[in-house]
């Protein structure tokens, strides 16, 4: 069985109306890996359909840092010029994702420290934001 990055985004979902601290941690957490691995898909598929060059191997191990920086760097290309809406699309959701990994990094890493509800609500809107603007690069970018 396999998952998805919509399924990580469900399960946070459902950890939200939870009180527990721990329950609002995994709700950063799990909403943080789906942005990630939305992100790595939108990545493979701008590789091979937009021919957006990628030092990183979709298929292998990617650091955060690094899928992050490459959505950021991503530039206008003068020669596709049909491009530049979805390439300033992709450079706008790098500082969103480093933004939920930080309140990742503080829900899985900084344990001493309290990880409030209000916390784990604004990582999931800022997830399920980014997910919803992924699902609409990847409909521009498949053909009908």
């Amino acid at each position: 069985m396999s998952v998805s990055a919509g399924d990580f985004l469900e399960s946070a979902r459902r950890l939200l109306s939870h009180s527990e601290e721990m329950d609002q941690r995994n709700v950063a957490s799990r909403a943080y890996y789906a942005a990630f691995h939305a992100s790595r898909q939108l990545m493979a598929q701008c590789v091979v359909s937009m021919e957006i060059p990628s030092e990183l191997d979709p298929s292998a191990r990617i650091k955060h840092a690094r899928l992050m920086g490459w959505m950021s760097g991503i530039r206008p290309d003068a020669a596709k010029p049909d491009q530049d809406e979805t390439r300033k699309a992709i450079q706008r959701l790098g500082p969103i994702l480093r933004s939920a990994y930080q309140f990742r990094e503080l829900a899985d890493y900084q344990i001493t420290q309290s990880f409030p509800p209000e916390q784990a609500a604004q990582t999931f809107e800022q997830c399920e934001r980014l997910l919803a603007r992924i699902e609409a690069i990847h409909t521009r970018l498949t053909p009908p």
